[in-house]
This record gives C-alpha cells, structure tokens and sequence, in this order.
C-alpha cells in the first residue's frame, strides 16, 4: 500500500515467499515498489518520485562502483513508468 502523509508518501509492504508473482512485465528482482500497489492513487507519483531520485543519483555516481546497480535500478523504474504510463 501507498499512504500520503505531510506531502509524502510511503509504501507498506508485507513479503511472504511463494504467494503472489509480479505481472510478467515487471523487472525481475525488483521490489523497491511492490507490484501489488499498481493502480493505487499514489502509484504513478511514487514511481516518478523515485525515478527522478535514482537517475541524480546515477548521475553523480558515474566512475564509481555503485553506478552500475543505481543504473539497473534506473532501468527498472523506467520500466514501470513506461508501462503504466500506456495504461493511464
């Protein structure tokens, strides 16, 4: 779930193994949004949120080691920005 307090949001998550699958078109391993809040009212705004967090991060990481992992975790969110954004 998404909740807005204060001007932000924060997502509640409960994980449990085996119980439900992401859709198939959701970046493998990826859990830093659940897929499970798709089509909540914050959804998007907690997606682009992040997405232009990530990429100010990546790009001053550049040259470094953790470019590489905040760069998976750009393409990720991109992802799912993307594909939501068709479904808007």
């Amino acid at each position: 779930r998404i909740a807005a307090d204060g001007g932000r949001l924060y997502q509640v998550m409960r994980v449990a193994p085996g119980r439900d699958t992401p859709p198939d078109w959701w970046p493998g391993g990826f859990f830093l949004l659940g897929p499970k809040a798709i089509g909540e009212p914050h959804f998007n705004k907690l997606a682009d949120l992040l997405l232009r967090q990530y990429r100010e991060h990546e790009k001053s990481a550049r040259g470094t080691r953790a470019w590489r992992a905040l760069s998976e975790k750009v393409l990720a969110l991109e992802t799912i920005v993307g594909h939501n954004a068709k479904e808007r």
